[in-house]
């Protein structure tokens, strides 16, 4: 892939071939110089039906009487500039009568914006709210990962589809030349694409749980598992203590994130943030609850393992930023994770469980041991005071405002404090609930009881109380 040829089309070719696989296998075509990687792409597809209409205006008319008729989104491909503009009332009719409709508009590139260049308008976001999503794709380069652009297909056709349907608009910009040209071989690397090329199915498989939730497609995920981690992201009130029953119950470690709510099993955070640890977490499936996750090394987790990856989170939007995942439901993850525990999802043990306990049980005692030796403002220091302030757990005044972490760092910090009450114990029998080893509790308290807190707090004097020792 030594030219621009190359990477328009092999991202082209992905944009067609994903789309088929989605089942929208139907194009209406209104053909132009920028569009044509596109049109050459949808040409040359074995599964793909091209119709080839001049006039934009007809053309989007006739999209939407396809779409209306099947219930299947059709495809629209127009070159850039005002042919874009003849789609409007087309897109507004499919709005409100709830017609799926996508429309993939060729653009010129950036550079090329507000320069008087010809056939270049602000195309991104033209159909304003009669669109259920738009987006733009970046220009095609060699240095951008390619299954981006598969999940951005499949996130277009699940918000085409998604309760109410209607209307959506990705803007694609190519730079020159745009003739076809080489691609690789293989379009995709690593072992998600190995996976997505082995298959016919499309790149992420996206499901609407309004009633039914799909427990049997998750408990064959898991069946196949040996080496399987939860994680729990953003969540609701309350979903937190559902995603640790679920981990109880299938035997698999918890990555309990800062705004989950949920407590993770003991020092996996901490195995995080070395390779070395990632080497002993190296999960090969990974089943996430909630939305983004603060965890800073997640991503660099799912780069290293590429695990097979399911998400469940409420609503259509994308939380994928390492273009992963192969399952994303849109369900309440209390509610999914209940149902995974109550209907009987499949109890693999297997010796990776306490592997990471060991591991991380081990990381956390030197992350302790550190901050006995160390009495200065690092972080560390200061997210554990902080902590077993917010706790109850240390120094504490009897009464006043809560405390509030503000900042990605101490809030990482905090949540990878192994002490009883954040965290989850990895114990030998498969159990994740535990206690802190007696040593250790006994150490953090003897630390207490010589400098962080002085004075009569137990009386009830607020002046007495200090966070730290006195010079």
């Amino acid at each position: 892939m030594s030219d621009g040829r190359g990477t328009n089309s092999h991202w082209a070719q992905l944009m067609v071939e994903e789309l088929s696989r989605c089942g929208c296998r139907y194009f209406v075509i209104s053909p132009g110089s920028r569009s044509t990687p596109l049109v050459v792409a949808a040409a040359r597809h074995p599964s793909v039906v091209a119709h080839v209409c001049i006039e934009e205006r007809g053309a989007a008319f006739h999209a939407v009487g396809y779409a209306r008729a099947t219930g299947t989104p059709a495809v629209l491909i127009c070159t850039s500039g005002t042919a874009l503009a003849n789609y409007l009332p087309a897109v507004v009719e499919a709005a409100q009568d709830q017609v799926p409709l996508l429309v993939l508009s060729a653009d010129r590139p950036p550079e090329l914006h507000d320069t008087g260049a010809n056939q270049t308008i602000l195309q991104r976001g033209m159909f304003g709210q009669y669109a259920r999503w738009s987006t733009e794709l970046p220009v095609p380069a060699p240095r951008i990962d390619p299954r981006m652009v598969l999940t951005t297909i499949d996130q277009a056709v699940f918000r085409c589809l998604a309760d109410p349907a209607g209307p959506v608009h990705v803007n694609v910009p190519f730079g020159e030349p745009l003739e076809p040209g080489p691609v690789p071989e293989p379009p995709l690397d690593g072992a998600a694409g190995r996976r997505w090329l082995a298959s016919e199915e499309p790149f992420t498989t996206y499901r609407a749980t309004a009633d039914a939730i799909p427990v049997g497609e998750l408990a064959s995920l898991m069946a196949q598992t040996t080496r399987g981690l939860l994680v729990a992201g953003g969540m609701a009130r309350g979903a937190g203590a559902a995603v640790e029953a679920l981990a109880d119950h299938l035997g698999w470690p918890l990555l309990g994130d800062a705004a989950s709510g949920a407590r993770g099993t003991r020092g996996v955070q901490l195995l995080l943030q070395s390779p070395a640890g990632r080497r002993i977490l190296r999960p090969d499936t990974v089943l996430q609850f909630g939305s983004h996750v603060v965890a800073k090394h997640y991503l660099t987790l799912l780069r290293e393992a590429a695990p097979r990856l399911a998400q469940v989170a409420p609503g259509p939007r994308r939380i994928d930023p390492s273009h992963s995942a192969a399952l994303r439901i849109a369900a309440d993850p209390g509610r999914v994770a209940r149902a995974l525990t109550e209907q009987g999802a499949p109890r693999v043990l297997t010796a990776y469980l306490g592997k990471v306990g060991q591991a991380g049980a081990r990381a956390a005692a030197a992350v302790d041991e550190w901050v006995d030796r160390h009495t200065g403002l690092t972080e560390p220091v200061v997210a554990r005071l902080t902590a077993a302030a917010r706790t109850g757990g240390g120094p504490a005044p009897p009464r006043g405002p809560r405390r509030t972490a503000a900042g990605g760092a101490i809030l990482r910090q905090q949540h990878a404090d192994p002490r009883p009450g954040h965290v989850r114990d990895a114990a030998a029998s498969g159990s994740l609930r535990g206690r802190q080893p007696r040593r250790q509790r006994d150490r953090r308290r003897g630390r207490q009881r010589r400098g962080v807190r002085r004075g009569s707090a137990a009386a009830g004097d607020r002046a007495a109380w200090r966070p730290f020792p006195a010079a």
